[in-house]
């Protein structure tokens, strides 16, 4: 809870970027509070068969979540961060380049946006709007979808600031997420 924007310490978080966290978060569902205190992290490199889907009748399947850690994003993958006041996708420098054309399209700055939902549910697009389609149906304000690319000095910070298992910068943040429950346990 004291990594997220609304309470985080330090400077890293504008005065404005605190306000409407903590004024989204004292509207939140329980649901909501959850993945926001706790963000969920999707792989999107590597779905497993049958994710993301609703064939046959069957409920929706999200992919495991993964680790927020940072030894949990390598610069082959593409993730999906969900913080639910937004929609966080991460583009390693390595990333395959064959996926990020099937995801992305880039406008003549460079700047990535995901490409139209195809229609389809098998392919990494497909598989991939079904997810951002799902996560948005569970969240009363539509969420929206932000890209970063691995080494951008705006927006990388924000995605990593999120992976609240790792240590921070900032007072009451020095403790990874194992070594705090630790400190919670010998001190309760």
């Amino acid at each position: 809870l004291l990594k997220s924007a609304a309470f985080r310490g330090g400077a890293d978080v504008r005065a404005d970027e605190r306000s409407f966290a903590l004024q989204r978060l004292d509207g939140m569902s329980p649901a909501q509070t959850r993945s926001f205190v706790y963000p969920r992290l999707f792989g999107l490199h590597a779905l497993p068969p049958g994710t993301a889907t609703t064939a046959n009748g069957a409920p929706f399947s999200f992919p495991p979540p993964l680790n927020l850690s940072a030894e949990s994003i390598a610069s082959e993958g593409v993730y999906l961060l969900d913080d639910s006041l937004s929609l966080l996708v991460w583009v390693g420098a390595a990333a395959d380049p064959a996926l990020c054309n099937s995801l992305f399209d880039a406008d003549e700055r460079g700047e990535l946006s995901l490409k139209p939902d195809p229609g389809e549910t098998e392919s990494p697009l497909g598989k991939t709007r079904s997810i951002v389609r799902e996560l948005r149906a569970t969240r009363p304000p539509f969420l929206a979808l932000d890209i970063c690319r691995e080494g951008d000095p705006q927006k990388q910070p924000v995605f990593f600031r999120h992976l609240v298992e790792d240590h921070a910068n900032f007072a009451g943040g020095q403790f990874s997420y194992s070594e705090f429950m630790a400190h919670i346990q010998r001190h309760a």
